[in-house]
């Protein structure tokens, strides 16, 4: 049984709405959002109406995010894809860390860029954390080693060197 325009129309959209990473419908050169799903509004704190037909570079935190942007723009358009971080400012002005893939969509007849982004935002910060921890381990003045589960040590401070060699 064939399915109705509207039915498949209705498929297609709870399909998009239901994505768990924000996906942005975009014009290439002004940057015009044509659509957005739902995680997108969500987890930018902005309805639905607010977003459509906004200029998606005001949504980037700063200028240097908005030129990085448009550098993926034209990155995708001339090969296909293209794959940034960008930080994205919500309605209350925080910002969430995303990673950001773009590809180049046609779209009756109009070429669209089609971004799905990725929050990052809990995944830097645990990378900025582990790595505070690490340059702690590295330059502590106490001598200091980790092991795996199986007693092989895996790496060494400065401070252990200058004492065992």
């Amino acid at each position: 049984m064939a399915l109705k325009k509207a039915e498949v129309e209705e498929k297609y959209r709870q399909l998009f709405d239901a994505a768990t990473d924000m996906i942005f419908l975009r014009d290439p050169e002004k940057g015009t959002l044509l659509d957005v799903n739902a995680a997108a509004y969500r987890l930018l704190g902005y309805g639905r109406d607010e977003l459509l037909w906004a200029d998606y570079f005001s949504l980037l935190a700063n200028d240097a995010e908005r030129a990085e942007a448009r550098r993926g723009f034209a990155e995708a358009l001339e090969q296909g894809s293209a794959t940034g971080p960008a930080i994205l400012k919500r309605k209350d002005g925080s910002t969430v860390e995303a990673e950001v893939r773009n590809t180049p969509v046609r779209i009756a007849g109009k070429l669209w860029v089609l971004g799905i982004a990725r929050d990052m935002t809990a995944q830097r910060q645990l990378e900025r954390r582990a790595l505070a921890f690490y340059q702690a381990f590295r330059n502590s003045n106490d001598s200091m080693f980790y092991t795996d589960r199986n007693g092989i040590i895996q790496d060494v401070n400065d401070a252990f060197v200058r004492r065992f060699g």
